[in-house]
């Protein structure tokens, strides 16, 4: 990334690197503090913010020719589903306790229906947990891999229709005409997208776990 590169002499009046990087933090800081609570925004931006980036670059890097976006594998999604997985269930286990943290998958029982209820809740309870990974993964994965195929069609349908030849020398040669460029605005928007909805639901899978007396304001 280029953070380290842009921050290196930092300056009151910052050049355009230190500008761009600090107008790229805001925007991140300010979205997911509003989400999270600026009480823990300095300790969960970092991770949610570098979702974001990480896989805009990756979903980006489909769009240049000979490249496939990583997130259009399995096992890169799956790897930062886990990730997200293992930062939202460390967040409630440090935050609430062990036994509150167990409360909480039984959705707190406070008298006997409740407690009678409680392990069908906590299976219930568990299973969700376990499926917004896999969710997670799966919607990255999907999505991206079918961006990546509608590119590809059109680059071959484009290059096979707007095909001219020429010669050069003895040599035959064919250009086809770089129509697929009129869908490229759309996975720039559906690339920020896919990165945003990652991230934000991480945010949110995060916040469900935070105490919840600590967002009342």
């Amino acid at each position: 990334m280029g953070f380290p590169l842009a921050t290196r002499k930092l300056a009151r009046i910052p050049g355009r690197g230190q500008a761009a990087i600090e107008l790229l933090f805001g925007g991140l800081y300010d979205f997911f503090a509003d989400i999270l609570g600026r009480q823990h925004a300095r300790r969960f931006v970092p991770f949610v913010g570098t979702l974001f980036i990480f896989i805009l670059s990756m979903n980006y890097a489909g769009m240049i020719p000979g490249f496939k976006s990583p997130t259009a594998n399995i096992v890169t999604t799956a790897s930062l589903a886990i990730c997200t997985f293992a930062v939202v269930q460390y967040t409630g286990l440090r935050g609430l306790g062990l036994k509150k943290y167990l409360l909480h998958l039984a959705q707190d029982p406070q008298d006997a229906i409740g407690w009678c209820l409680s392990p069908l809740f906590f299976v219930l309870h568990l299973i969700g947990e376990l499926a917004k990974p896999a969710s997670l993964a799966l919607r990255l994965f999907g999505n991206v891999t079918g961006e990546d195929i509608l590119a590809g069609v059109l680059l071959g349908l484009f290059v096979g229709l707007g095909a001219v030849g020429f010669t050069l020398g003895e040599a035959p040669f064919k250009v086809g005409l770089p129509l697929h460029f009129v869908v490229f605005f759309l996975m720039l928007m559906f690339g920020a997208i896919q990165a945003l909805i990652f991230s934000l639901l991480s945010a949110i899978y995060i916040l469900l776990f935070l105490p919840h007396e600590e967002h009342e304001h």
